[in-house]
């Protein structure tokens, strides 16, 4: 049964293959355009770090953003980036026989001649508008708050983690 069920899976029968689609440049740029993506208020910078980080990392889905922790992301002088260490994936679940697996390691540059889509600028400030509260309890992506301040240093977000269908 194996046999034939391997010579019809190498010919291409019950092979299916899903593929998420691409965002194209214009695309992204209409996001941004919109407000759907951007810097001034908490939902569009949520949005820009879900876009961002998943497309740097090479995030699959909803899941594995929410097992994103801060802890995962170190920040880094000269040059300016971010370098990002994957605990657990969909291909690497943390078990005892993947103990001697090294972490993906992703490091995440800073682009100053993008402005506002700097990856490292959006993370950046992404962070500086967490409540302390999620930082001390690690939780990366936290719920915008309904009516925030202007004030510099004020937080977006409460402390309680996203739901994982938001995420999703």
């Amino acid at each position: 049964m194996d046999v034939h069920f391997n010579k019809l899976h190498s010919t291409g029968i019950g092979r299916q293959v899903n593929h998420a689609e691409v965002i194209s440049k214009q695309e992204e740029n209409r996001l941004w355009e919109s407000g759907v993506m951007g810097v001034s208020d908490p939902k569009s910078l949520q949005n820009a770090v879900f876009y961002t980080v998943g497309k740097m990392l090479c995030l699959r889905g909803g899941v594995e953003h929410r097992s994103l922790k801060l802890s995962q992301f170190q920040r880094k002088t000269q040059p300016d980036h971010y370098v990002y260490v994957e605990k657990v994936s969909k291909n690497r679940n943390g078990s005892f026989k993947q103990l001697h697996i090294k972490s993906k390691t992703v490091p995440v540059y800073a682009c100053p001649e993008a402005s506002i889509r700097c990856p490292v600028h959006i993370i950046d400030l992404y962070i500086s508008k967490l409540p302390p509260k999620a930082i001390e309890n690690d939780i990366f992506y936290v719920r915008p708050l309904e009516n925030v301040t202007l004030e510099p240093f004020s937080p977006w977000y409460t402390a309680v983690p996203v739901g994982k269908h938001t995420l999703n």
